[in-house]
């Protein structure tokens, strides 16, 4: 017999880190711009900083994301198996 979805089925709210993932994305797009332009300039220092910079925004942000589903997996895991 199929029943209506239950809660564990629903997708997930949109989450509150998401809008933090748009903002550091942009960060990381603005930076790789300046770094373009930097070597436009024939700025080598100021364009392989910039490009230092972003790749540590990305790094961090990857790290951040995959804690975060770790977290909730583990969670979803110490749920009892009856929910």
């Amino acid at each position: 017999m199929i029943g209506p979805p239950s809660l564990s089925s629903l997708p997930p709210p949109i989450s509150l880190l998401l809008p933090v993932f748009v903002i550091w994305e942009l960060v990381i797009l603005a930076f790789l711009v300046f770094s373009a332009v930097s070597l436009y300039f024939k700025r080598l220092e100021l364009a392989f900083i910039l490009v230092c910079v972003c790749l540590l925004l990305f790094v961090c942000m990857k790290i951040t994301k995959q804690v975060r589903i770790a977290r909730k997996k583990k969670r979803r895991m110490l749920l009892p198996l009856s929910m």
